[in-house]
Parts: structure tokens; sequence; C-alpha cells
């Protein structure tokens, strides 16, 4: 048959609409040529002989999935090469492995079919590219196919697949002068072990892909087979056997590869038996090619070069110019091309008078089992659905917001707020004035201490100093007045309460509790520390790394309160989340509507906290790379008020020390108030007596460490706050809608589909309507299938004669 008979592009045509309509669902087998071999058998080399394409090969990159390849001759001799590229989806994705009972579940049946176009190439050196990303956007079924195919400085961009191996298939259909009319699949080569113990089942997951595309009475299988090896002991060929048994002959044409490994003095004979078909028969016979080297593959060898390259090869070599010269009708890709091309055309029509009658039972049976289910429920089913989603919504958003009266999420929001803060202040280092001053033996006296008792007494209220700077100075300068000895309850971090209340409650938010305790550093420690770090040979000189290494130190008791911070935003999303769905979707309990938007509500949260917690870090990371900021009026203001404080706060404490040693000189005592009374009227007099102070330098750093932490600990909690509302809050507003759509699959440009999904999210009953609706899809492409093979006569009447449209008018 010529190459270029239009008989053959319309049977070819006709069958892969079929195939793309899922008539094989309906249990009618459908012509086909499948390619299978062992890994290495050189089945790659031979689909891009027949195609004449460049099928990926880099390592990670061979067949991960059916890539079904049609070839179409165009008779116009102005016609240049093309080839549209396009996803067809057979199944659907059921989740990651980890999460599955069986790895079987993997992927599930479609009703029908769905073909995703994806690019039209007209360069046949970009078509290796795009095979490897459309392989790699069926390997990651959860992400738009569109996403693999976006540009970056002219070359689509690389992601890494999600799974390993996938049913759904890449289709090239290619148009060129001068090419057989032909369509086959290449499938996944056969593998009997994996690098990883962890992988070991994709070895069974291959296997049942290739069983499950060769059944069919009608398929004809390419079976690749390396002279390097022993024939019999092909896995594919075992696969081919186990699947049909004593008919595995008859849907078999083998193609031997890698001819230039059988030299003279070889078992010749063994060969020449296989070849004329009297040792380990096929129906469809041997075909031997011979395909490019690795050094050529390597240089990119063209296509014609290589089929010139594959003739020299059979014309000079031995034995396959003498011993074996008989066969040489059956060398050559050629040979093969032009066989393939008439062995499909041959079983195309013989089958598709079969085919057709088959549509016609099987369209009879549908609609009888559609006559057994009631009306469908209801013409406005999407119409409830999108009113309820756009109700939950846009509800949801009025607690996020806090609008009138929906106030208590936002009550509760700004206490979690006002915990963190207080908790992260409380925080700010602090002085453990109770330790032993080194130069005197003699203990100070913690009667007349205004800080807490060392931890080990210490009670379940503290009272923090009355001159304590307690607050970080506000924006515009102004600075909150402290209580007097305000007194905290000692306890856990402060999260707001388990559940929340309705999303109408007007109860009152709780009363704020702070039970973080500050870090209490010694002043021989923080001395200490400068000597360390500091380099300079003067005196009472430090490092400014000093004062950083103290400051990104006072910032590491922060995880805790952050996470207790984040875990309360949590529950109180999940309660407002779970409150309002419970209230607006109760009509619905027990419909597939209230489960996914129940399940899809709990992802959608945990992908946005996912997305917030890299924020928090990022924020985190930031503050302690390196201490800056350049708000110098509000850190002098701070420095000056911690200043006063410290030496307020360490003159007392020397200045108890000083007066204790005297009063043991004497034997005389005095009591608090007189000794209070005491420090203020002979101040100068003692400090003279005291003299320098060896923590003077120790005192002055400390006072820029608290002095930037009460900048930066406000500036982190804004920064946080904020993350939550645009972050968290905000990404309920711009896209739960959307995703609440997508995960329903009601965002479907095809609207009789979204109705039907509509009704089945509505139904009491999802498993018959579920049914259904697959009934009425099937009855759908059988009808369009029917259609179509009526419509066939009058393209076809003049190559079958007149008596081959009787079988598509019963």
């Amino acid at each position: 048959m010529d190459a270029l008979d239009n008989k053959s592009k319309q049977l070819v045509s006709i069958i892969n609409e079929l195939e793309r309509l899922g008539i094989e669902k309906s249990q009618i087998p459908l012509p086909k040529i499948v390619v299978v071999g062992d890994q290495s058998a050189g089945k790659s080399s031979i689909v891009e002989a027949i195609s004449g394409i460049k099928v990926p090969r880099a390592s990670g990159t061979c067949t991960r999935c059916p890539i079904q390849i049609t070839m179409t001759s165009n008779s116009d001799p102005t016609a240049s090469w093309t080839c549209k590229l396009s996803l067809l989806k057979t199944h659907d994705y059921a989740g990651p492995k980890h999460l599955l009972r069986d790895e079987a579940e993997l992927w599930e049946p479609k009703y029908q079919p769905d073909s995703i176009h994806l690019q039209t190439i007209t360069d046949k050196d970009d078509v290796e590219h795009f095979i490897k990303l459309a392989q790699d956007a069926v390997l990651s079924p959860t992400t738009d196919p569109e996403d693999f195919f976006k540009q970056v400085k002219g070359r689509a961009r690389a992601r890494q697949p999600q799974e390993k191996f996938s049913p759904n298939a890449v289709c090239l259909d290619i148009s060129d002068r001068d090419i057989p009319n032909l369509s086959f699949c290449d499938l996944p080569g056969i593998i009997n072990q994996m690098d990883s113990a962890r992988d070991e089942y994709l070895v069974e997951v291959v296997r049942e892909l290739v069983e499950d595309r060769i059944e069919g009475e009608n398929t004809l299988i390419l079976l690749a087979c390396s002279m390097g090896s022993d024939i019999h002991t092909s896995s594919a060929a075992s696969i081919i056997r186990r699947t049909y048994g004593s008919r595995a002959a008859d849907r078999c044409l083998a193609v031997l590869t890698k001819p230039d490994l059988l030299q003279s003095g070889d078992d010749i004979e063994n060969w020449r038996r296989i070849l004329n078909g009297e040792t380990f028969q096929f129906g469809h016979g041997y075909y031997v090619t011979k395909q490019p080297s690795p050094a050529e593959l390597e240089r990119k060898i063209e296509h014609h070069e290589a089929r010139e390259k594959e003739q020299e090869f059979f014309a000079s070599t031995k034995p396959w110019t003498t011993e074996l010269a008989e066969f040489k009708a059956l060398f050559g890709t050629d040979n093969l091309r032009n066989a393939l091309a008439k062995k499909l055309a041959a079983i195309i029509e013989d089958s598709l008078p079969v085919i057709n009658e088959k549509i016609t039972e099987r369209l009879s049976a549908v609609k009888e089992a559609l006559d057994q289910f009631p009306p469908i429920p209801t013409a406005n089913s999407y119409g409830i659905v999108s009113d309820v989603l756009n109700q939950f919504t846009s509800t949801l958003q009025e607690n996020l917001e806090g609008v009138y009266p929906h106030t208590q999420f936002r009550m509760e929001w700004r206490n979690c707020a006002e915990n963190l803060r207080d908790n992260l202040l409380n925080l700010r280092p602090d002085v453990e004035w109770n330790h032993e001053d080194p130069s005197t033996d003699q203990p100070m006296r913690q009667s007349d201490t205004p800080t807490p008792t060392p931890r080990k007494n210490r009670p379940e209220v503290v009272e923090l100093l009355d001159d304590e700077p307690s607050r970080p100075i506000g924006r515009q300068g102004t600075t909150t007045t402290p209580q007097r000895k305000r007194k905290l309850e000692h306890g856990d971090i402060a999260t707001p309460n388990g559940t929340p209340q309705s999303h109408t409650s007007t109860k009152k938010a709780r009363t704020r509790v702070i039970p973080i305790r500050s870090q209490k550093l010694q002043l021989e420690k923080i001395k200490q520390t400068l000597v360390r770090v500091s380099l300079s040979g003067i005196p009472d000189e430090y490092d400014s790394k000093a004062l950083d290494q103290l400051i990104l130190e006072s910032f590491q008791l922060w995880d805790a309160p952050i996470d207790k911070f984040l875990e309360s935003i949590r529950r109180l999303m999940g309660n407002l989340f779970r409150d309002v769905l419970e209230n607006l979707f109760k009509p619905y309990y027990g419909t597939p509507l209230y489960d996914k938007v129940h399940k899809i509500t709990g992802e959608f949260i945990t992908l946005a906290f996912m997305s917030f917690n890299s924020a928090k870090d990022r924020a985190l990371r930031s503050e302690r790379f390196k201490p800056i900021t350049l708000n110098r009026e509000i850190l002098t203001h701070h420095l000056r008020a911690h200043q006063r404080y410290l030496e307020t706060n360490r003159f007392k404490e020397r200045a108890n020390l000083y007066i204790d040693r005297q009063e043991m000189a004497t034997g005389r005592s005095t009591d608090g108030q007189d000794r209070a009374k005491k420090l203020t009227k002979e101040k100068d007099v003692i400090l003279k007596d005291l003299g320098e102070d060896e923590f003077h330098a120790a005192l002055k750093v400390l006072a820029k460490v608290r002095a930037y932490y009460d900048v930066a600990a406000p500036r982190f909690i804004d920064n946080i706050c904020l993350t939550v509302q645009s972050e968290l809050y905000g990404e309920c507003k711009q896209k739960l809608l959307n995703q609440l759509k997508i995960g329903l699959e009601i965002d479907q440009p095809d609207l009789s589909r979204v109705q039907e999904e509509c009704i089945t999210l509505l139904s009491q009953e999802p498993d018959k309507e579920a049914q259904r609706i697959a009934l009425t899809r099937e009855k759908e492409a059988l009808e369009q299938a029917q259609r179509r093979l009526r419509e066939l006569p009058m393209q076809m009447g003049q190559f079958f004669g007149p008596d081959f449209g009787l079988f598509v008018g019963r």
C-alpha cells in the first residue's frame, strides 16, 4: 500500500478519535500498535527511527508514561513538518503513595479521557525537550501542566516530577510529506529491579501498565529484542505470553535490534531459523533494524543520515549479505514502517464493522440502565452550590475583618497578639541582682532588694521593679506608664480558650495574662564576654562584636512564645472555619458537598500556615542575623532610660554591701527606712568611698542590649502580626473561594459537567448519582462515536466500494 494512501490516513484518524472518546472504557477494544521491550533492548531507537524524532535519553528521563505517536501524511507539496503535543488523561490521581494502602490505588480510571493541548512544535530539534516537559507534567498530576511550559530565557523551566510512572499518555500528532499513516504507543521498558528498595514496587507497577495496554484482540504488539541477548529470556516476551497464552504469537511482530553484535562464527543458523519462523514464532514475523551507536547519538546524528548508514550496513556487512541475505526484505526501518502501516490499516479495516456493532449494543444497554434512574434532582444545583460557597467565604471574611456583629474572632486574635507582645517584651535581658559581689565574701542583703528571689525559691506571684522601664516607647514617642509593683501570674504562655464562640458571639475577650519572666544575666559573665571577644588593648574598651553577640543571644528564647502564638492562631482559625461550616452547611450534612468542603478547608489552612511559617522563619532569621536599626531617636530614648535603671539598681546593690560592712565593723544596724534615707543623703560620700565600679563597661553594654531589644522586639511583633493578616487572612479573602471551586471540580468551562458535579455534590446517595453521571458520559461518547462512524462511508466509500456503508446503517 502506498504510504501516502488517503485510505490509510482516514482509518488511522477514526481509531484515534474513538480512543480519545474513551470507547475502550466500554469494553470495546480498538486496533492499535504498542511498542514494548526490556530496558536497553533498543526500544527508544526503534521509536525514533519510525517517527523521525528524538526522544529523551538522559539519565532519569526514560519512558515513564505511554507516548502515543500518530503520523499523518500531508499531500500538500508546500506543507512543512509540524507536531501537536498534548496530554491524554485517562486516569485521575488518587494521592501520594505513602497515604494509600496499595500502590495500585495511585491512579483511578476517569469517566472519560481529557485531552489537553500543550504545544505546537515546528522545529524537530525542540521535540526532545518538549517531550521531557510533557512527561514531567504527566508525572506531576497536582501541578497545572502549563506551569511546565512557562518560558525562562527562551527555554521552559525544569521541575522535579511528583511520581515515577503514570498511565496517562503524552500524545504527538506528527504531520509531514512522505511519511506513512501510522499510529503507535511506546510503553515504558520492562524493569526487573530498582536501585532503591523503597521503589521496588515500581517493577510491578510498570508490568501492570504494560499488561493493561497490550490487552485487546486487535492489539498489534511490536516487541523490541536485542540480538546481544537471548530472546528466550526477554521479560517483555514473558509478559506477552502470560497475557495472551497460546495466542501470544498471533499478536506479535518482533524487531531485532543491535545486529552489529552478531558476527560471523556465531550461531547464525539459530537466527536464520528464528527469522524463517521455524523457532520462537510470532504471527507477524520478524524485522531487523540497525540504529545509531551511542557515539552517533551523542553527536545528534540526523534521521536521514541514520537511515543511510543503516542501508549501508545491511548491504555490506556479513552475515547479512551472506548467510542471512534471503531475509533482506525484513531488514531496515523503512521496510518496518511500511509493514506496520499496512498491518495497522488491515486490522482497522477488518475491525470497524465489529466495533460499530459493539458500540450499538453497548449504547442500547447504557440507555436501558439510565432509564432505571429517577429524574435529575434539581436543575439549579450549580446556583445552590455557588450561593452557599459565596456565603461561606463572605462570612469567614466578615469574621476575619471583625465586621459588626462578627467581632469575637478579632477580639480573640488581638488577645493572642497582645500576649505575644507581652511575652517577648518580658524576655528582655535583666541583671541577676542578687548575685554575690566579687569584691566581698559577704552576701548581699535580700530583704531590701527590690528584685525577685532566686528561681528555686520563686513564688507563683512575682513583682517587677518599680523603676524598670516596662514598655518600649510608642511610635509617637510616648511611653506606657508602669503600674507600681504589677503582679503577674506565673504559668504557661497565654493562649486563647480552646473553642471560640459562634461567629456571632458577643462574649467578651479573656483578661490577658503575662507569664514570661525576663532573662537574668550576671554582670561577671557579661564582663567576661567583653574581655573574651574584645581585641582592643585599651582598658574598658570593647569590640562591637561583643555587643552584637549579646544582642543576638537575647533573641534565643523567642521560639517558644512564637510557636505558642502560632498554635493559638491556628486553633482559633480552625475553630472559626468549623463553626461557620457547621452553621451554613447544616442542611447538607451527609452529602459529598459537606465532606469535600470540610476536607478542602482543612487542607487550605494547613497550606496557608506552611506559607506563613516560612515567612515567620525568614523574619526571625533576619532579626538573628545582625543587629540594625535606623530609628536613632527611639533607640536613644530607650538607652537613656535603661542606663538610669541599671545605674540606680547597681548603686543600691553596692551601697547596701558597703553599709553592711560598716555595720559589721561598728556593731550597729539600721532598719530599711533609715537605710534608704542614708543612701539618699550620703550618696556622694558612698560613691567616693566605693570608687570606680568594675562592672561599669558591662552595665553600659547591657543598657545598649536592652535598648536595642526594645526596638527589635516591637518591630518583629508588628511584622508577625502584619504577616498573619496578609498571608493568613489575606489568603482566605483572595484564594479560598477559588480553591473550593477547584477542589469541588466546578470551575470547568463545560457547564453541563459543572451541573453534573453539583448534582452529585448535593446528592444524599452519591454512589448512585456518580453511577448515573458515568453512564450519561458514556452514552454521550458512544453517540458521538456512532455519528463519526456514520460519516465514514462518505469519506471512505471510494476505497471500500459501495457495500462499505452497509454495516453503519443498522
